[in-house]
C-alpha cells in the first residue's frame, strides 16, 4: 500500500460508520428541520480530478452547530478556484454558506438529507441553484454536484477520501 493509503482507507471506513450511525438516527430535529449532523458524512479530506484539474475539499466534523470547509481547484500548477465554506445550524435548519474566491455569496438551505446525501438549494442564485453531495460507501466516493434547479448546467466532481496532511504538521511541531 502506498504511504497514506492506509489512512485514507481508515477515513473512508470512519465515514461509512458515520453514515451508518446517521441512517439509524432521525434525520430531522423535532419540528421537521434538519440538523448539522445530517452533513457529518462530509467530515474529512476528499480529492478528485475533473477536466484535467485536481480538486480537493476538506470539512471539519460538526461542532457547536457548524462545520467549516474549503475547496481548491488546481490546474497546471495554479489555483484556478478556491472557496471557504461554512455549514451553519439555524433556527430554520441548516445553511451552506460558500465564499467562492473569497467573495460574498448566497446561502443555500438544506432541503433534503439522508445518511448518504445532502441537497442545498437557493432558487434566487444565478448559478448554482442546487449543491448536492452524495456518498457511495461501497466505492468510498463522495460526489459533489452543482446545477440549476431544473437539472441543467450540471457539473459533477467525484472525490475519494485522502489523508488530511496532519502528519506533516505534527512532525513540524516536534
Amino acid at each position: 500500500m502506498p504511504i497514506g493509503s492506509e489512512k485514507a482507507a481508515r477515513s473512508a471506513k470512519w465515514i461509512a460508520a458515520a453514515c451508518l450511525a446517521l441512517s439509524t438516527s432521525g434525520h430531522a430535529a423535532a419540528g421537521g428541520t434538519f440538523t448539522i449532523d445530517n452533513a457529518a458524512f462530509l467530515a474529512g479530506c476528499w480529492q478528485g480530478e475533473a477536466g484535467g484539474a485536481n480538486i480537493r475539499e476538506t470539512y471539519t466534523a460538526p461542532q457547536a452547530g457548524s462545520m467549516l470547509g474549503n475547496s481548491q481547484v488546481v490546474s497546471k500548477g495554479k489555483t484556478d478556484f478556491f472557496e471557504f465554506i461554512r455549514l451553519v445550524q439555524t433556527p430554520d435548519g441548516v445553511e451552506y454558506r460558500p465564499l467562492p474566491n473569497a467573495k460574498s455569496a448566497a446561502s443555500f438551505k438544506l432541503v433534503k438529507a439522508s445518511a448518504t446525501e445532502v441537497v442545498f438549494e437557493n432558487a434566487a442564485n444565478d448559478f448554482p441553484q442546487r449543491i448536492l453531495y452524495a456518498f457511495d460507501a461501497g466505492k468510498g466516493l463522495l460526489t459533489a454536484r452543482i446545477e440549476k434547479l431544473d437539472g441543467s448546467k450540471s457539473e459533477s466532481f467525484p472525490m475519494k477520501a485522502v489523508p488530511c496532511g496532519g502528519e506533516v504538521h505534527t512532525r513540524a511541531l516536534r
